[in-house]
């Protein structure tokens, strides 16, 4: 897998998150690229989340008193990705949040 994203302090997250949707939810690149992204970092100590993301672990989190900013974020990182499938055909993926596309040849 090849992957990468401007966004400066958000472009691990980005990163680490693509590669655990395909590695462990089993998604496609362009699944991966396509979900929505939270971003936590120690200042400021909230966790900032995409206006699409499932709010369904909230009150959880904020039991655990982690603050949830739902405010209309701007992006989180746009990921571009290729991923080399055990048959070897490469499966790209381009991020909805840019101007971006996946093509091949």
């Amino acid at each position: 897998m090849v992957l990468g994203s401007p966004g400066g302090s958000t472009i691990i997250t980005s990163v680490i998150q693509n590669i655990l949707n395909v590695l462990e939810y089993d998604m496609t690149m362009q699944e991966a690229v396509s979900a929505p992204r939270f971003h936590h970092q120690w200042l400021p100590d909230s966790i900032k989340v995409e206006t699409s993301f499932d709010t369904l672990n909230f009150p959880s989190l904020k039991r655990l008193g982690y603050n949830i900013d739902q405010s209309n974020s701007p992006i989180i990182g746009k990921v571009d990705a290729i991923l080399v499938l055990p048959d070897g055909t490469l499966e790209g993926g381009a991020d909805p949040r840019g101007d971006d596309s996946a093509v091949g040849f």
